[in-house]
């Protein structure tokens, strides 16, 4: 395969793995130390180069360390469950809702509702009841229309709160976590289905029985309920021994466009935690029409050790669509593909567009690969302002071996924002008596970066002090 030329750093050796902290201290310094602003330069994209046929066997490809705390740090922290939220009820109902009262100008919403079915609780002394929202200045759309029918999460209003000083009403009650309490459904047949599920969700203790219970979930028409189900998945352990009747649930649910694709992602990604092989059937049929749908499924295929092969990825890498291409780049991270880092350094090239060098530049950071430097080191030399971060995090990544990558870009590097942003990534990760600091003082550094390391020894000199 012909490349571009790459820069090559020396006295790198083999990559070692770093530390969640580790991360996260680097990730900071690339906050607090930006480079001088720069302009992006655009390119053309030509397609990406073809992989070969031959894909390589071998053992589980497992996330490298950095690819993990990047997860980590994106991911959101988990919602409650539906389950989570009936254990603070002190009534579950199903109800039909009429016309919104508003109160004080429209902060206080009071929607009468109508009992229709106790699922469990005390049955207060009138059928009909009211449900309390402050609104505020809330723009969303109410909990409830009237003619709405839903099975809600109740709890009574605080005896001291400004809700119960202007709602004197004794039947009156607040959804639990507010709107994320109210399960939405349509028609007699729904609505028994989500009474039965929330009577399970009562009831489930065991990791079996909560299992059972999400997938359950999962397999309902109400779309509530499917979100819910992946939710208490994602919770569990790693899922294993997918039952026949999981596996029909999952195969239909993957494909379901109706499905938000944000809980789709989520249900890729815990199929992908797991340590069943026989998911990764289930994930190559699924319906991916977003970039984010296709990099969750190539990458939770990898990890469960059976990756795309070569036909199906030069599908990817040759789309013309830049997102399809960016989420094949970024998959080859976890894919252990013999030639992925080839293939990632070629599109982190500056003849390719800004959206696949920053996708190839990311997947580098994952790779465990001292190889994957060079490129990096090319891409640091950027005058994308953008591209230079990303390629600063990245090599921050390699750990130990930054040091000597920074320490050849701060003597080496081509401008002199790239040598001077070197020292100053170089300065903040490592104390002034350091061997890499002391190497780069003593190997007669431009006089741009002298003045940089001379500050930065001066800074941390007062400081000791």
């Amino acid at each position: 395969m012909r490349q571009k030329p790459l820069i090559v750093l020396g006295g790198i050796a083999s990559v070692l793995a770093v530390g969640r902290g580790a991360i996260a201290a680097e990730s900071a310094v690339i906050a607090a130390v930006d480079p001088p602003a720069l302009t992006a330069k655009p390119a053309q994209p030509p397609p990406s180069p073809p992989l070969p046929e031959a894909l390589p066997a071998g053992a589980v490809p497992e996330t490298s360390t950095a690819g993990a705390v990047a997860e980590a740090a994106q991911a959101s922290p988990p919602p409650r469950t539906l389950r989570q939220l009936a254990i603070k009820s002190i009534l579950v109902a199903s109800v039909r809702a009429s016309a919104a009262e508003p109160r004080e100008q429209g902060r206080i919403i009071v929607y009468p509702l109508r009992i229709e079915r106790i699922v469990w609780g005390s049955k207060p002394a009138s059928d009909q009841i009211l449900l309390v929202e402050l609104r505020g200045a809330s723009t969303r759309p109410p909990l409830l229309e009237a003619g709405a029918s839903a099975v809600v999460l109740l709890q009574p209003l605080s005896q001291v709160s400004y809700l119960r000083e202007h709602v004197r009403e004794p039947n009156a009650f607040e959804a639990v976590a507010g709107r994320d309490g109210i399960i939405r459904f349509a028609g007699r047949e729904q609505g028994v289905e989500v009474a039965g599920s929330m009577l399970r969700a009562r009831d489930a203790r065991s990791p079996l029985q909560i299992r059972s219970h999400a997938f359950s979930e999962l397999g309902s028409d109400n779309p509530r309920l499917v979100e819910d189900g992946v939710h208490e998945l994602a919770a569990l352990s790693p899922l294993q021994g997918l039952t026949e009747r999981e596996k029909s649930i999952l195969a239909v649910q993957l494909s379901n466009t109706s499905i938000p694709g944000q809980t789709r992602v989520r249900l890729i990604e815990t199929l992908g935690r797991g340590q069943d092989r026989a998911a990764a059937s289930l994930l190559a049929g699924a319906f991916t029409e977003t970039a984010r749908l296709l990099e969750a499924a190539l990458r939770a295929r990898a990890k469960l050790g059976a990756p795309a092969g070569s036909n199906e990825l030069n599908v990817h890498l040759g789309s013309p669509d830049l997102g399809v291409r960016s989420a094949a780049l970024r998959a080859l991270a976890v894919s252990r593909h013999a030639y992925a880092a080839a293939i990632l350094a070629n599109a982190v090239s500056p003849h390719e567009p800004r959206e696949i060098r920053l996708a190839a530049i990311d997947a580098l950071a994952e790779l465990e690969d001292s190889a994957s430097l060079g490129a990096l080191a090319a891409a640091f030399e950027s005058d994308d302002q953008g591209i230079k971060q990303a390629s600063a995090r990245a090599i921050l990544a390699k750990g130990d071996h930054a040091d000597d990558a920074l320490v050849d870009l701060a003597l080496r590097g081509i401008s002199r924002e790239t040598r001077t942003y070197a020292a100053m990534l170089l300065l903040t990760r490592r104390s002034r008596a350091h061997p890499s600091v002391q190497r780069l003082a003593s190997s007669s550094p431009s006089p741009d970066v002298v003045e940089v390391l001379e500050k930065g020894l001066q800074d941390s000199h007062a400081h000791e002090h």
